[in-house]
C-alpha cells in the first residue's frame, strides 16, 4: 500500500503553482520539448516532489494491468462529443468553414502527425496518472479528490496576472474550461483507471477540439501540436458569442458519456487489480 501523507501531497501543488506563477509572471515557459517529447511543469514537478517508491515497478503494473479493457468505446466518445457540438452550431447557423493561416502546413499535417504528437505527449500523462494514483491510494472518493487535485495543480496556468495587475475585467471562461477538462479526467481515472484511455482521450479530445475551432492559447498549441506556431485559427469558424463555450460543452459531453458507460464497463469493485509487481493487492474503490 503507498504511504504518502497528506501533507507532502499538498506541499507539491502549492510548489507547483508557486513555481508555474514565478514562471508566467517573467514570461517564461512552463514547460519543456525535449526531443520532441513534450514535458509540461504540472505534470513532472508534483511526481518529482512525491518521489514515491517503487516508482517504476508501479508504472510496469499500470501498463500490464490496467482495469478498463474497452477497446473502442472511447474512440467513440471523443468523436462523438465533438461531432455534437459541431452538428448543433451547424443547425443553429452559428457555424462555417473557415479559412486558417497555415491551412496546409500546419492544419492538414496535424491530421497526419496525430500519432506522433500523441507519443510525444505521452510520457507527461503517466505522469500524471501516476500522481493521481499516489494521491488517492488510500481515499475512498476517488472522483471528488482527483478532480481538486486536478484542478489545483494546473490553477496557475489560469491566474489572469495581466488582468490583476491592470485591474482589467477577469474573463472566467478559462476557469470553466480547466473545470470541464478537470472532471473528464478525474472520471477516467477513478471510473475506468486504465493508463492508455487516460493518456489517449484527454490528449486527443484537447486536440481535436484546438483543431477544429482554434486556440491563441500558445501553450496549448506548442504542447498538443507543433511547437514552433503560437496560434491556430481552426478549421472552422464559429459566432463570438458561441465560440468560447466548444472546448467547455465538448467536454461536458464527453464526461456526460462516461458517467453513461459506466454499467457497461468491466466491474472494478469486485476486482484486486494489481498495479505493482511488489503488490499483492489494491483497493479498486473508485468512490
Amino acid at each position: 500500500m503507498v504511504n504518502i501523507s497528506w501533507f507532502r501531497i499538498i506541499a507539491s501543488l502549492i510548489l507547483v503553482n508557486a513555481a508555474g506563477l514565478v514562471l508566467r509572471y517573467f514570461d517564461l515557459d512552463t514547460y519543456a520539448v525535449i526531443i520532441g517529447f513534450r514535458f509540461h511543469l504540472s505534470f513532472v514537478l508534483p511526481l518529482v516532489i512525491l518521489y514515491p517508491k517503487n516508482f517504476l515497478k508501479d508504472i510496469k503494473g499500470f501498463f500490464i494491468n490496467p482495469v478498463f479493457k474497452g477497446k473502442f468505446a472511447l474512440y467513440f466518445g471523443i468523436i462523438f462529443s465533438c461531432g455534437s457540438v459541431l452538428i448543433v452550431l451547424y443547425f443553429l447557423k452559428k457555424i462555417h468553414l473557415g479559412d486558417p493561416d497555415y491551412f496546409y502546413e500546419f492544419g492538414l499535417s496535424s491530421i497526419v502527425d496525430y500519432p506522433v504528437y500523441l507519443l510525444w505527449n505521452f510520457p507527461q500523462f503517466i505522469l500524471l496518472f501516476s500522481y493521481l494514483y499516489y494521491c488517492t491510494s488510500k481515499n475512498r472518493k476517488k472522483s471528488l479528490t482527483s478532480l481538486i487535485i486536478v484542478v489545483f495543480l494546473f490553477a496557475y496556468e489560469f491566474v489572469p496576472i495581466n488582468d490583476l495587475l491592470t485591474a482589467k475585467e477577469i474573463n472566467y471562461i478559462p476557469f470553466a474550461e480547466l473545470l470541464a477538462a478537470s472532471i473528464c479526467a478525474a472520471l477516467l481515472f477513478s471510473l475506468y483507471n486504465n493508463i492508455y484511455w487516460f493518456a489517449i482521450v484527454l490528449f486527443s479530445s484537447g486536440w481535436i477540439s484546438l483543431l477544429a475551432f482554434g486556440s491563441k492559447n500558445a501553450t496549448l498549441v506548442n504542447l498538443l501540436f507543433a511547437s514552433q506556431y503560437s496560434e491556430w485559427e481552426g478549421f472552422f469558424t464559429v459566432e463570438k458569442a458561441l465560440s468560447q463555450y466548444t472546448f467547455i460543452a465538448q467536454f461536458v459531453i464527453l464526461s456526460f458519456l462516461l458517467l453513461l458507460w459506466i454499467p457497461f464497463r468491466k466491474t472494478v469493485s469486485q476486482q484486486t487489480v494489481v498495479y505493482s509487481v511488489s503488490q499483492t493487492e489494491s483497493n479498486a474503490s473508485i468512490l
